[in-house]
């Protein structure tokens, strides 16, 4: 989905680990790079980017900690123990969300400190 929309707007995309976009990034090999606030931060791109697109007010896409199984260990579960899995995860839907939001406040703060133009999008950018 969200390769589709960048392509729509007349980006080129391509799929690299995390763990490359520093160098493709140093080496203009990527001019852009959609990713979670986490690893914008983690690694350290803020030294060499110019630009930061900050997700807070408006985003589509959160990186939480999930749950994940696959359908065929969950359909061997109980249905007592896939209710467990079930509240756990809906349990902490709120934290992780609120947690996600905070983290894109901390990265958009790294950037400005490391002389980063940082974006906020707008509710009109957003309705675009």
């Amino acid at each position: 989905m969200i390769e589709a929309a960048l392509q729509s707007a007349g980006a080129r995309t391509v799929s690299m680990a995390s763990s490359e976009t520093y160098s493709a990034m140093q080496l203009g090999l990527l001019d852009g790079l959609w990713t979670s606030s986490g690893t914008f931060g983690s690694y350290r791109l803020y030294e060499v980017a110019k630009y930061y697109d900050s997700p807070e007010d408006y985003n589509i896409y959160y990186t939480i900690e999930l749950i994940a199984i696959s359908m065929k260990t969950w359909n061997k579960l109980t249905p007592a123990q896939q209710k467990i899995m079930t509240d756990v995860g809906q349990s902490l839907e709120q934290s992780s969300f609120e947690g996600a939001k905070a983290d894109d406040c901390r990265v958009a703060q790294l950037f400005a400190s490391h002389n980063v133009k940082v974006h906020k999008m707008t509710l009109d950018e957003w309705n675009q």
